[in-house]
């Protein structure tokens, strides 16, 4: 016996996915890009990142793409105005916190030349 499919909708284009799968798999399945920081093939999903976040018809908030499982009739958005916003401001926030102005061999090189 196969295994079960389920059918969604992804940016309003029809998929079926196996039982189990994710919406982040529904999505690179119609090879629509989905970005993702904390999620790998070798990892259990983290739910840290929320870059993945997608809009689930329905739902009050939005959804993580890489641990929502897939359920038959269900709607998502990957690309609408409230997941474009929300991406560009967990990116805003996790730049805040690292500083990528400079290099650590530039810091490195920068602290020898201080000490001297």
């Amino acid at each position: 016996m196969g295994q079960r499919m389920v059918q969604l909708k992804v940016d309003e284009q029809t998929v079926s996915v196996p039982e189990g799968s994710t919406l982040l798999d529904a999505c690179r399945a119609l090879d629509i890009d989905t970005p993702t920081l904390c999620w790998g093939q070798t990892l259990t999903p983290a739910n840290a990142c929320r870059v993945c976040m997608v809009e689930l018809d329905g739902a009050r908030t939005l959804v993580p793409a890489c641990s929502r499982r897939a359920q038959e009739g269900m709607e998502i958005s990957t690309d609408s105005e409230r997941v474009r916003l929300n991406r560009r401001m967990v990116l805003e926030l996790l730049a805040s916190s690292v500083d990528l102005s400079t290099r650590s061999e530039e810091r490195r090189v920068g602290k020898e030349c201080r000490s001297r």
